[in-house]
Order: C-alpha cells, then structure tokens, then sequence
C-alpha cells in the first residue's frame, strides 16, 4: 500500500481538502523504501510500515520512531541487573518495563541510543541476582 492518491481535480471534493486530510491521516508503507518516496511529508505526519509493524512520526526532516517495544529474556548479573537492546534509535527518556512472569520489582536506568538496563529486585534492597526473567518493555523518545 502506497500514499493515499492525491484527490482529481474537478471532482465533488476539492483536491486541497482531499490533500490535506491525506497528510492527516497514518499512511500505511509496506517497507521504509516506500515510505521514503513519500514526497515532502508534512512536520508530524504519522506513518506504519507494514514489514516490522513500526509507527513512526516525520520532525523536521528526518523519520522517528513513535516507540520500540518488545519481550526480552534476560539473566540478571550478581546485583540483579541486565542489559536490552531498544532499537529506538534515540536515548529515551522513558521506559516502561514490567517482569512476565518472575516476582520481582524492575527500576530502568542507564538508558543509551541502543540499550537500557533493568535492576530487578525481588523486595526493596534485596537484589534478583542471577535471575531469569521475562521483561516486557516499551521506549517513548
């Protein structure tokens, strides 16, 4: 699926109003080539790419990604932390992240361009050292 064509000129609907509520509306992109065909996306156009099922906002010239989100299994060192990789591509400055299934209590910290860290305890000051647990997670840039 490609941008929603643009409105006939002539038509009942005028093509200035069909434009602009296109550029409105989440455009929906098989892949990120087809996306960047897009020709002068408006600042805070919205768009989904089908093939990794990933939203993402135009700032100024460049594509962001809306959030990265995901599952990770993880086993946590001697003081009951480990590292994920985001894939966000920008440093988030909230993280979200809750255990799958362990009885533990997770803090994110440390958060990078790629990775952040959990610190898992399983009640305050008793760290989860050397767990295995599921950590399900979301990055807002």
């Amino acid at each position: 699926m490609g941008l929603t064509p643009d409105v006939a000129a002539g038509t009942l609907i005028q093509s200035s109003w069909g434009n602009e509520i296109r550029n409105r509306t989440v455009q929906v992109f098989a892949t990120v080539t087809e996306r960047n065909n897009w020709i002068a996306p408006p600042h805070g156009a919205i768009a989904v790419t089908t093939d990794t099922n990933t939203v993402w906002q135009r700032t100024a010239t460049t594509w962001v990604k809306v959030n990265a989100r995901g599952r990770t299994a993880v086993t946590t060192d001697g003081n009951g932390e480990a590292t994920i990789t985001h894939g966000l591509g920008t440093t988030p400055p909230v993280v979200l992240a809750s255990p799958g299934s362990a009885s533990v209590f997770l803090i994110t910290e440390n958060m990078t361009t790629t990775t952040f860290r959990v610190h898992a305890t399983t009640a305050p000051g008793n760290n989860a050292a050397n767990t295995s647990i599921s950590v399900n997670w979301v990055c807002f840039p």
